[in-house]
């Protein structure tokens, strides 16, 4: 059926038929609108940094601190610069990630002697860049398997790499690899005339000294190459910045509000869209607060698999958090149970914890573990919502 269909949702809360309450519709009858549009704590929107917090109900009242610009993508696609402490927004949230250093010497010129070309004829400044600026360079494979390679030295055995770069082909059809770490083969990259970053995530080192390298199969095919980086992450996290003669890092975001009236004891709910840029090898943090018994937190661990813990309790889902897809938590808590709801669907019931969860004196920490925000996540929040009561199914399944 081609037909769009309608769904109303009425002051109670039905999604269906209006009637009484909202009691007549099908579907989301105990949706209750008023409550769930009037949280304790409401933030992360879409160009919106706060709606509803304490103590002013400003931007202010959201601690968002970063000691060094960090680059993002812009609703246009277009890379853009956020000064320190400035909150990035893309279009899949608010970008929130650990901290990481582009290895990559001379990232945005290829044309340097950083980086050794064989059979490859390379100039520079040819073409609009993605963030921009005339600085993309172009290669030009001279003969079969022509490669720009820079080889890095210093790097901890057993350690994964990955090489990102942006390629878009300006002629030919030939295959382009693209290699990390100790890896000499690499992997074929799907090459369109469309800018596109793309990465390759190398294998545990066994060797210091790692590459970073493009390579052009076919004699005569040209590719424009812009921002290369490599970084001791499994995935690539946001483009770090322009290197030159040395490595630049990129600080962590660490972001918190006040406990304060923005955080409740049981009965609570806690309701987030998050997705991940990638893993890192343990446990990654959407939210937090402390880091004993008496405290709550939402990870996502080995594996991709979802947990929230309040207090002694710990809640666990079975479905695994995809990287680079937008999932949706709800974590609620009573005086008797705690339910877990991921993507709209119930994961798992526990019974309720026998201990406060809330440190009342500390902050609540957005995209790490803790007050000392360790064990950071990289990727986006959006919608996050704190409410003093329990959300039941169909409002879990209606946030989602």
């Amino acid at each position: 059926n081609d037909e769009p269909t309608t769904v109303l949702v009425t002051e109670g809360g039905a999604k269906g038929l209006p009637g009484d309450d909202g009691t007549d519709g099908t579907g989301f009858n105990s949706v209750r609108m008023q409550k769930l549009n009037n949280p304790l704590l409401h933030i992360f929107k879409t160009n919106q940094l706060t709606n509803t917090i304490a103590p002013g109900n400003v931007d202010a009242d959201l601690t968002w601190t970063r000691a060094s610009a960090a680059n993002y993508v812009d609703r246009y696609g277009v890379i853009q610069s956020a000064a320190i402490d400035v909150p990035r927004e893309e279009s899949e949230g608010w970008l929130i990630e650990g901290a990481s250093t582009n290895d990559a010497l001379w990232s945005e010129d290829f044309s340097n002697g950083a980086w050794g070309a064989t059979n490859i004829t390379v100039t520079a400044n040819t073409v609009t860049a993605p963030d921009g600026t005339t600085t993309a360079d172009t290669l030009l494979a001279t003969a079969s398997n022509g490669q720009v390679q820079q080889l890095t030295a210093a790097q901890t055995i057993g350690d994964v790499l990955t090489s990102s770069v942006w390629i878009k082909r300006k002629t030919g059809t030939g295959a382009v690899y693209l290699k990390a770490g100790n890896n000499s083969t690499g992997t074929d990259l799907a090459i369109t005339s469309e800018w596109a970053r793309y990465s390759y995530v190398g294998d545990a080192l066994t060797s210091t000294t790692v590459r970073c390298s493009v390579l052009l199969a076919t004699s005569g095919d040209e590719v424009y190459v812009w921002g290369a980086q490599i970084e001791e992450l499994e995935f690539a996290s946001s483009y770090i910045g322009e290197t030159t003669s040395s490595a630049v890092t990129r600080s962590q975001d660490k972001v918190s509000v006040a406990i304060n009236n923005n955080v409740a004891l049981s009965p609570t709910s806690i309701a987030v869209e998050f997705n991940l840029i990638g893993e890192n090898t343990g446990n990654n943090f959407i939210y937090g607060n402390g880091t004993s018994a008496t405290d709550v937190f939402s990870y996502v661990y080995a594996g991709g698999f979802n947990a929230v813990r309040f207090g002694d309790q710990n809640t666990q889902s079975g479905a695994v958090a995809t990287p680079n897809q937008t999932h949706s938590t709800v974590a609620t808590s009573s005086l008797t149970e705690m339910n877990l709801y991921f993507n709209g669907s119930l994961s798992d019931t526990e019974v309720a914890s026998s201990s406060d969860f809330i440190q009342a004196d500390t902050v609540f920490s957005l995209g790490s573990h803790d007050v000392s925000f360790t064990s950071p996540m990289y990727g986006h929040l959006k919608d996050f919502r704190i409410y003093d009561f329990e959300l039941n199914a169909d409002e879990a399944e209606y946030l989602a």
